[in-house]
């Protein structure tokens, strides 16, 4: 079907080993079509870089990622790092393999890796917008969903209880667990089109609608349109909180009167407190937070 040849960014462990399987029923379709591809397989978390830039040396010009949500986002987090890289060149699509896969449920690519596949060959792509999180000089980059407040907060006591998410089950009891424990933050929040000041339960920011395996935090987002999808969750009591979060997979928490939404290509938070910022589900930074858009950043590959 296609003459052009793929790197394979494969992590062999994500999704408890489905980025393996994945990646040997991936290999047996190309070598049965007659696709020429090269393999690039990680060992350890944080291995994305190197191999990218390794394929990128060899002359691989579109990748296929097989893992979940973390292997996107540090690869494209690589990738926008350099200033040598020319996003007309480059082309990157996704095998879903992960425990979450939110960005491939906005973009609705298969979970079945023959049928993601079959996306990616027919050659379809869009100049996705990537978002990117600053904090004094450090630069986080993102493809789907970044945030602060409980949102950083969860994903910093992941961090600190030297666990992993192994499934949706696994992340949805931590969510409910550190929720009784979370004590709303006071912030500003400014951009062009609003400010608040005030205690703030949470804040996610948008280039697609779904992170936490579902979790339809920015309902409106478009992943190319050259705007973050902000939406902000003000203090309730925590009665409401919990009437109110299953509300968050469906999306239709926007339209509780505690919430906020704004579409912005830039917004500013700060904070009397020490408050933490993930991107992509990565602890990022400790505020003040500067969150942004580039627009049309990266190509990808969608149905």
């Amino acid at each position: 079907m296609t003459e052009t040849p793929f790197a394979l960014l494969v992590n062999p462990v994500a999704g408890n080993g489905k980025g393996r399987f994945h990646f040997l029923k991936i290999k047996q379709e190309l070598e049965r079509r007659s696709v020429l591809f090269g393999e690039f397989i990680t060992a350890k978390a944080g291995d994305e870089h190197s191999l990218l830039t390794n394929a990128i040396k060899n002359g691989f010009r579109n990748f296929i990622i097989i893992g979940g949500d973390g292997t996107l986002s540090k690869t494209i987090h690589s990738f926008l790092q350099s200033s040598e890289n020319n996003n007309e060149k480059f082309r990157f699509g996704v095998i879903p393999s992960g425990t979450g896969n939110d960005w491939c449920r906005h973009h609705a690519i298969p979970f079945q890796p023959l049928k993601a596949l079959e996306i990616i060959l027919k050659g379809t792509t869009i100049y996705h917008d990537a978002g990117i999180v600053r904090s004094g000089d450090g630069t986080r980059y993102f493809i789907n969903m970044a945030g602060t407040g409980f949102q950083g907060y969860v994903v910093m006591r992941i961090a600190e209880s030297d666990c992993f998410k192994t499934n949706r089950l696994f992340y949805y009891l931590k969510v409910l667990q550190y929720i009784f424990s979370y004590k709303s933050s006071i912030v500003n929040i400014e951009c062009e089109e609003m400010q608040i000041n005030g205690p703030v339960f949470s804040v996610a920011a948008g280039v697609c609608r779904y992170n936490g395996g579902g979790m339809m935090q920015a309902p409106g987002a478009v992943a190319d349109d050259g705007l973050l999808d902000i939406t902000i969750i003000k203090k309730m009591p925590l009665i409401q909180l919990l009437l109110n979060f299953p509300k968050i997979s469906s999306g239709k928490h926007v339209n509780h009167p505690q919430v906020s939404v704004v579409r912005t290509k830039n917004l500013f938070i700060r904070s009397p407190e020490t408050i933490y910022a993930d991107a992509d589900g990565e602890l990022s930074f400790a505020s003040p937070f500067q969150f942004t858009i580039w627009s049309k950043a990266v190509q990808m590959f969608v149905p």
